[in-house]
Formats: structure tokens, C-alpha cells, sequence
């Protein structure tokens, strides 16, 4: 699993997708 997901951080844009993918969590859960 770890592997998997430093193959996957590895890659700039899975590792884009995945912040934005945070900072819009993030926003959601502080507006609700």
C-alpha cells in the first residue's frame, strides 16, 4: 500500500489531482 502510494506521489500529476482533491475536502468540510 505505502509503495503503491509513492508510485502514485511520484507522479506530478496524480500528486496535483491529490491536493486539489484535499484542499477541496478540506474547503467542503469547513463550509459545512
Amino acid at each position: 500500500m505505502n509503495k503503491c502510494f509513492t508510485r502514485l506521489v511520484s507522479s506530478p500529476l496524480m500528486e496535483r489531482l491529490f491536493i486539489v482533491q484535499v484542499t477541496l475536502h478540506i474547503k467542503v468540510t469547513c463550509d459545512f
